[in-house]
C-alpha cells in the first residue's frame, strides 16, 4: 500500500520541479507536463492507481490534460514557483525553478516521490525535448493505439512490482513502417509550428522548436 493516497497534485508538481532543478538546473513547462505523466504511469505500473489524479487524453502529439494547467497557473498565482518568462521569435518560454524559500515546501519530497522520479525521469533531465516527446508518444503504454482526443487508457500498462520502470513494448510493425512513423510525426511537428495552431493550448516553447529543428 502507497503512502501518497493524500498526495494532492499540486504538491506532486512541486516536489517533481525540486527534483527536475536539482544542482542548479531548470525546467520548462512542457517538460513538467509530461515528467508528471511519466510519474503517473511509473504509479499506476506498482498501484493500479494515477498518482496525479488527472485524466489524461491524447492531445495533438502526446499525452495531455487541462488539469495540469489548472494547477500549474494556481501554483504560480500562489507564488510557488519560481518562474523567468521570455520570448524568442515570438514564442513564450516558462523556466521552472524550485522556491526554496516558501514556509511549508522546505521539506524534501517523499522517498517513494523521489525513487520513482530517479527511475522514470532522472535520466531525460539532459535530454532534448524532442526526444523525450518521441518517447512517450512511440514507447508508453497509454499512447499505443490511443485515438485523438480520447482518454488515455491507463489498464493498457503492464504490472511490474519489482521495478516501475519504461521499457520498449513488442509491435507488428516492421522497422521501416515504424521509422517511416517518427518521421511523419516529426514532419507534422514542424508543419504545426509553420502555421502556429496548436502552440498556446499546449504550450510548446521556443526550446521544443529548436530541439524539433534539429532532430535528423
Amino acid at each position: 500500500m502507497s503512502d501518497l493516497n493524500s498526495l494532492s497534485s499540486e504538491e506532486l508538481i512541486l516536489h517533481i520541479v525540486r527534483l527536475a532543478t536539482a544542482d542548479g538546473r531548470t525546467v520548462n513547462k512542457t517538460k513538467l507536463l509530461k515528467f508528471v505523466y511519466m510519474m503517473d504511469v511509473a504509479y499506476y505500473r506498482k498501484h493500479r492507481q494515477i498518482l496525479s489524479g488527472y485524466t489524461w487524453i491524447f492531445y495533438k502529439y502526446g499525452p495531455w490534460t487541462s488539469s495540469f494547467d489548472n494547477d500549474y497557473w494556481n501554483l504560480r498565482k500562489n507564488q510557488k514557483l519560481f518562474v523567468t518568462e521570455t520570448k524568442e521569435d515570438g514564442y513564450s518560454e516558462d523556466i521552472i525553478r524550485f522556491r526554496r524559500d516558501l514556509e511549508g515546501i522546505e521539506k524534501m519530497p517523499p522517498s517513494e516521490i523521489s525513487l520513482l522520479f530517479k527511475r522514470t525521469c532522472a535520466k531525460w533531465l539532459d535530454k532534448d525535448l524532442s526526444t523525450l516527446l518521441n518517447h512517450i508518444y512511440f514507447e508508453t503504454e497509454p499512447m499505443i493505439g490511443a485515438k485523438k482526443g480520447e482518454e488515455l487508457d491507463f489498464e493498457k500498462i503492464d504490472t511490474d512490482e519489482q521495478e516501475p520502470t519504461y521499457y520498449r513494448k513488442k509491435t507488428n510493425i516492421s522497422g521501416s513502417k515504424l521509422k517511416k512513423r517518427r518521421a511523419e510525426f516529426l514532419g507534422k511537428i514542424k508543419k504545426d509550428k509553420q502555421d502556429k495552431l496548436f502552440f498556446d493550448v499546449e504550450g510548446f516553447d521556443s526550446q521544443y522548436w529548436e530541439d524539433v529543428a534539429n532532430t535528423d
